[in-house]
């Protein structure tokens, strides 16, 4: 079983596109790992706590609960927008989170991992995070935060004894007992812990934020929003005994792999596997990292106008293409500057010229030289083409163990321009004016669906949608589709659909 996980965003603002490319990476996995036969565990979420929602369901005079209830189609919204196809949806004002939240506090407590101390620290409500000691730092514009954002924390709050699992983490870091991609997040997190980590605020005074979790044993206590948050990956996957014992599922207890983004790295690296340690909870196996979308070269903020709608992108040449030039054109670990020129140029490319134009003209000579209906002995006939599918798949195969989406797709792809310059060379329209040479058109047209048989049931993790629609259209199911069927000794029929697989139109601009 394989469980893939994305962080949970903030309810706060509409979701872009960053986080839209990061629940298209993680869904692709799903399909992947599907399309090989495997279960698969897919979660997602909203992170609805913290001063920052509190203070916006006041501007809005609604409850805190109204509130985020009113901002659930945004991102449910964006969800459907791009076909995720998630199993869980964990919202951090669940019942069932509220329970898990409180069950993990109590297993780390009675660690003796959290404690209460007397605070004074400097905090970024929008990012909801401790930026450090007012006695280190009495100056908070060190830490090059708007000063509109930052408040004075001067409390007596309950600490998580972080630093008692400094060591831990680097052997488990260095050791690759969590696997950390790319490599050199992995780095940055050894560099932390060279410095020694610093014991973390985990409660807000009921005073000073009332819109939390309540701590186990104390309402006068809620606790702080990463606490909260990132224990999601356990409510969507464990249960709690009779005892209030946590008892991971099978969903946790096996391949867990964490998509995220590089800005919360630090939390899900250090805090998040140190929290599983004090409660002797099982670790993730993996944490993909991916990069930022820029703008222009700059990050996008709505004070600059440059913010890009995930769900209008998607509307404007459907969920498929927006997924593709994601998973394809920005590179899987990094950051990439979004130039919509480039976009529809992709889009024109890749999808309009390559494969869009394959499916529908290896259909259409299907029907016209062939009656839709195609009986064919693959057999030694498709054995080079075989062999240099066999060659690629096993490439495509290798980038995606190694997480490089971007890769893998390539290497799909160089596929498709294969049997397109196949076509080119055969020119079987040509041939088929010639009725002695029509068994050899249907040979090569048949091998052509098979070909794209094969290659579609993986392409489907990137383009479900138009995997669905070339599968209809020449009556394939592409869970059957192997390399040993497309050079196999046994006859094949294929009985085309009625409808021509139109997969992009030409005409958006």
């Amino acid at each position: 079983m394989k469980t893939i996980t994305t962080s949970i965003p903030y309810t706060n603002a509409k979701p872009h596109i960053g986080f839209a490319m990061e629940v298209v990476q993680a869904d692709f996995f799903a399909r992947y790992y599907r399309a090989h036969g495997e279960e698969v565990h897919f979660q997602t979420g909203t992170d609805e706590h913290g001063r920052k929602i509190e203070r916006s369901a006041q501007k809005n005079n609604m409850s805190a609960q109204d509130y985020v209830d009113s901002l659930q189609q945004n991102f449910q919204g964006l969800l459907k927008s791009v076909n995720i196809s998630h199993n869980r949806f964990v919202r951090t004002t669940d019942a069932d989170h509220h329970a898990m939240a409180q069950a993990l506090w109590r297993a780390c407590a009675a660690n003796g991992d959290i404690v209460q101390r007397h605070s004074q620290a400097w905090y970024d409500v929008v990012e909801e995070e401790y930026l450090g000691s007012v006695e280190e730092h009495p100056d908070p514009a060190v830490f090059g935060v708007d000063a509109a954002n930052i408040e004075r924390v001067d409390e007596i709050n309950y600490v998580f004894l972080q630093s008692k699992y400094t060591d831990r983490l680097r052997d488990l870091l260095e050791n690759d007992q969590i696997k950390v991609w790319p490599k050199h997040r992995r780095n940055e997190m050894l560099q932390l812990l060279e410095k020694g980590l610093p014991d973390v605020a985990v409660s807000r005074e009921r005073s000073k934020l009332s819109w939390g979790i309540p701590v186990p044993g104390d309402e006068n206590h809620v606790m702080y929003v990463w606490y909260d948050a990132l224990t999601n990956y356990l409510t969507g996957t464990s249960t709690i005994d009779d005892q209030g014992i946590i008892v991971p599922g099978n969903a946790w207890s096996t391949e867990v792999l964490h998509c995220i983004g590089k800005g919360v790295s630090r939390f899900h690296l250090l805090l998040w596997p140190a929290m599983l340690l004090s409660a002797d909870i099982s670790l993730p196996k993996e944490v993909l990292i991916h990069g930022y979308i820029t703008v222009g070269g700059t990050k996008m903020s709505k004070s600059l106008g440059n913010v890009i709608d995930p769900v209008e992108a998607a509307a404007e040449r459907g969920s498929d293409a927006l997924r593709w030039y994601m998973l394809k054109e920005i590179p899987t670990f990094d950051d990439c500057d979004w130039l919509p020129e480039h976009v529809a140029a992709v889009y024109a490319s890749d999808l309009v010229n390559e494969l869009g134009n394959l499916a529908t003209r290896v259909w259409s000579m299907a029907q016209r030289y062939s009656g839709g209906v195609l009986s064919v002995v693959p057999g030694s006939g498709h054995t080079m083409t075989g062999e240099i599918l066999i060659t690629e798949l096993a490439a495509f195969h290798e980038k995606i163990e190694q997480r490089k989406i971007h890769e893998g797709i390539q290497a799909l792809q160089g596929m498709v321009r294969y049997a397109n310059r196949r076509i080119e060379d055969m020119q079987p329209w040509k041939l088929a004016k010639d009725s002695e040479q029509l068994g050899e058109v249907t040979a090569f047209l048949h091998e052509m669906i098979l070909l794209q048989g094969v290659l579609w049931r993986w392409l489907a993790a990137a383009l479900p949608d138009s995997a669905a629609t070339v599968a209809t259209a020449f009556g394939v199911e592409l869970s059957t589709m192997t390399p040993e069927v497309f050079m196999g000794e046994e006859l094949i029929t294929i009985q085309l659909g009625t409808d021509s697989p139109m997969l992009f139109p030409r005409d958006v601009h």
